[in-house]
């Protein structure tokens, strides 16, 4: 009976093998091009609140500057709802009529900015590459993005 087997196999037996092996190996295939694009969309996502923080913020800064003939010298201080847990950021007054605010990742990976505010024009400069260093931004010269960064204009 064991050599009857041996020499007439039962193609029924095991056939669950073959199925599984190609399901695993596309399933594989999909999970290696898709999980690289969830992880950037997961960075992009975070770049963008970052960007719309420091958009609404420099409105407000903006807003308050033309009410009132001042900034707000505090991040902390800046009438807004949800505030991105991803970045840092800090509030800089340079010569009482400029506003810059950066935005600083607290994670490698993601791109730094600093937001400018100048009488009723503002922009945002962001890092080129991944940076946890916002561009520097000379009071002198407030209305270019340094090297290594690019301007990203504002409505």
């Amino acid at each position: 009976m064991q050599d009857q087997d041996l020499d007439n196999p039962n193609p029924k037996k095991n056939s669950w093998l073959v199925p599984f092996l190609v399901s695993s190996t596309v399933i594989g295939i999909l999970a290696a091009i898709a999980l690289p694009g969830f992880f950037n969309q997961a960075a992009m996502v975070k770049k963008h609140e970052a960007k719309m923080a420091i958009t609404i913020a420099l409105r407000i800064q903006l807003e308050n500057y033309k009410d009132k003939g001042r900034f707000i010298s505090s991040w902390d201080e800046i009438p807004m709802g949800l505030r991105p847990t991803s970045y840092d950021f800090k509030v800089s007054i340079k010569r009482d009529t400029i506003v810059i605010i950066t935005a600083s990742p607290k994670s490698d990976g993601l791109s730094s900015f600093s937001g400018v505010g100048v009488g009723l024009a503002k922009w945002i400069c962001q890092t080129l590459e991944p940076s946890r260093t916002p561009p520097q931004i000379d009071e002198y010269l407030a209305s270019e993005c340094p090297a290594g960064s690019t301007i990203l204009k504002l409505d």
